[in-house]
């Protein structure tokens, strides 16, 4: 028995030696002995002996011994007396000194040999004899992760700011919860121990991935804006002016054009058409709103009078904090009881410069014009600036800021009409 124990264990050992050479490089792969070469070898010098070999030693089969799972309707067992339900296999050996186990099919010839690379912990790592490829197993049912909810599911952020996700893993007894981020544009947000940081404007999606093999994943979108700046003017109820226009970098610059109530802007170069059969808040014509109507001679009435935030641009582009400002909080900018105000020139753009009376700070509204179809008009002449507030005269119409070179006064212009956003926010 001595010698038989000795064969079997020195044909095991060359055929991995063989193997990990063959996978290095250091010999030619017809060289390798395959599952068939292993079986007429051991058959040829110890024929049904192979099979009386596999069922001796309950203590080595023990070792490994047990039902694994490589998923939840994919498993094996391995039992110490040498029984096995494997594929192609009813018996199988575990030779210690080789780190293997040997399956016998029911021909009593080698069906596979697995190379056990780590047996830790309920975990089986095997490497499938004549492959580089490895299998991992577990002792314990394995129950995949269903979902990952990432909390908050979306950021807005400004640069430099700091936000924490975190993430919710079910089922709670899922066999491995860990979890794996990433970062697409880690140039504009970056993520260190689940802290997210703000690096420069843009967007970047931030992806939690199980690490069970389940595919499931989750995302959380992060939109990154350069910090808006604002100034206190003493006006009533607090109401903090912006430095800026949206999609302005500096005060003096024109920024974007928007119809009322819609979402994204153009810059005056981008060629957008500013019609009504381009409005999205209407089917086509002035008389036909479908939001923010209260006669039924201009479309569907809802009765709402100022926009929501959803369709507040201010909202939307700069988040939450910002809008659009109101008709009285217009009335309030350029009331003479606050401020006072100037024509200027900055940097060579016409400008009504506006400063208060009670701290002596200011903001700029450069000469914008507004845009009718593809003409730009007024440019240099009128600063043309939304409010969030339906034009009562006309429900066509809202309500804007007319900054000239003699006066600020309040108007009404057709909602679909390309016109620049000046920001407000109440609370710093």
């Amino acid at each position: 028995m001595r010698k038989l124990f000795l064969l079997f264990a020195v044909l095991c050992a060359m055929c991995v030696q063989m193997n990990a050479q063959i996978i290095k490089g250091d010999m030619n792969d017809d060289l390798l002995l395959d599952v068939a070469d292993i079986n007429e070898l051991i058959s040829t010098v110890l024929g049904r002996q192979a099979e009386q070999y596999v069922n001796d030693s309950f203590a080595a089969n023990a070792i490994v011994a047990g039902t694994w799972y490589e998923s939840p309707t994919k498993m094996f067992t391995l039992l110490a007396n040498g029984s096995t339900n494997y594929p192609n296999a009813v018996r199988f050996k575990y030779i210690p000194g080789n780190r293997c186990i040997v399956f016998i099919d029911k021909r009593g010839m080698i069906s596979e040999i697995l190379n056990l690379v780590s047996l830790q912990d309920g975990i089986m790592v095997v490497n499938p004899f004549g492959t580089d490829e490895q299998k991992k197993y577990t002792s314990q049912p394995i129950q995949y992760v269903t979902s990952i909810a990432i909390s908050p599911s979306s950021l807005r952020m400004t640069i430099g700011e700091q936000k924490t996700l975190s993430a919710t893993v079910l089922p709670a007894d899922a066999t491995n919860k860990k979890v794996t981020w990433t970062v697409d544009k880690p140039e504009v947000a970056r993520l260190v121990n689940n802290v997210v940081y703000a690096v420069s404007s843009g967007e970047a999606i931030i992806t939690c991935s199980a690490t069970d093999d389940s595919g499931v994943k989750a995302t959380c979108k992060v939109e990154v804006d350069v910090k808006h700046e604002y100034v206190d003017l003493g006006l009533p109820g607090g109401v903090l002016w912006a430095t800026c226009n949206i999609g302005a970098d500096k005060p003096e610059a024109t920024g974007k054009y928007f119809a009322w109530g819609e979402k994204k802007g153009y810059a005056k170069y981008e060629g957008h058409t500013f019609s009504w059969t381009n409005y999205d808040l209407c089917n086509g014509s002035s008389t036909t709103m479908t939001k923010y109507c209260g006669n039924p001679n201009y479309g569907k009435c809802d009765y709402i009078t100022e926009l929501a935030a959803g369709d507040d641009a201010a909202t939307v582009n700069w988040g939450s904090g910002w809008r659009m400002p109101t008709y009285q909080e217009i009335c309030d900018l350029y009331n003479p009881k606050y401020t006072t105000s100037e024509w200027v020139t900055v940097n060579g753009v016409k400008c009504r410069k506006v400063t208060s009376k009670s701290n002596n700070k200011y903001i700029i509204l450069p000469a914008t014009g507004y845009i009718n179809g593809t003409e730009l008009i007024n440019e240099s002449s009128h600063g043309y600036y939304w409010t969030r507030t339906l034009f009562q005269y006309a429900h066509s119409a809202a309500y804007y800021l007319d900054v000239t070179s003699g006066y600020m006064e309040w108007n009404g212009n057709e909602r679909f009409y390309g016109q620049c956003i000046r920001p407000v926010r109440v609370t710093p």
